[in-house]
């Protein structure tokens, strides 16, 4: 746990781990809750004062609402990447959330699909449904991969902004002892800055290996 940067959980965690989790998301590190399998995690969600309700298999749910505000969504309002509305939940749990949470997205029902949860430095985010098939038809829609992506990302950034690198930009760091080019592995400068001039991937020698990856500038390389 301690050398993880994110926490994916479906299962109860054991009593003596507990611990150990919550101290993860309160020194400022992400969780995720998949919580519509079955009543497993309920234990666990108790810890964070979420009460889960047993399963719903018998009813089908769609997304009704969705917080296109927040950042891991923010992205799909942006560009036509598929729609959320058309995915289908067969086991869904009701979340009973404390006050404080914010909610991401809302099913047909009312009940809320997705939530966070801020935990002093960090943040627990809990989704009333699972990705696997018997669960929901999500993994198959085209949503489904950019949506992981915009999760992992704002999970593992922590709230921080990412830096993008592009060819032409410049990124200012003071006391840089030199700058390699891995690819070649040869040396492309150093003083109190750099500005790449192809893409690739370039490491900082006194930066404790930090590696920064230059890229296209994004009119040319954005898929989007």
């Amino acid at each position: 746990i301690a050398k993880s940067d994110l926490l994916i959980l479906m299962d109860d965690i054991p009593d003596d781990t507990i611990s150990n989790v919550m101290n993860f998301i309160e020194e400022g590190k992400s969780a995720v809750i998949l919580a519509g399998k079955n009543a497993r995690a309920n234990k666990t969600l108790l810890r964070f004062e979420i009460k889960l309700s047993p399963p719903r298999n018998n009813e089908t749910e769609h997304f009704s609402e969705i917080n296109f505000e927040h950042p891991v969504f923010k992205t799909f309002s942006e560009v036509k990447i598929g729609n959320f509305f058309e995915i289908a939940f067969f086991k869904t749990a009701k979340l009973h959330l404390p006050e404080g949470c914010d909610i991401l997205a809302v099913f047909s029902n009312g009940d809320p699909a997705a939530a966070e949860l801020k935990i002093k430095k960090g943040k627990l985010i809990v989704i009333a449904s699972t990705f696997e098939r018997e669960s929901s038809d999500w993994a198959i829609h085209p949503t489904f991969l950019p949506f992981m992506r915009e999760l992992l990302n704002y999970c593992a950034s922590a709230g921080e902004e990412k830096t993008s690198l592009h060819i032409g930009g410049f990124i200012r760091a003071k006391g840089i002892e030199g700058i390699i080019d891995l690819k070649t592995s040869a040396p492309v400068g150093g003083g109190n800055g750099f500005a790449p001039t192809s893409p690739g991937n370039y490491q900082l020698r006194d930066h404790a290996g930090k590696i920064f990856s230059a890229n296209t500038p994004p009119e040319e390389s954005d898929p989007l």
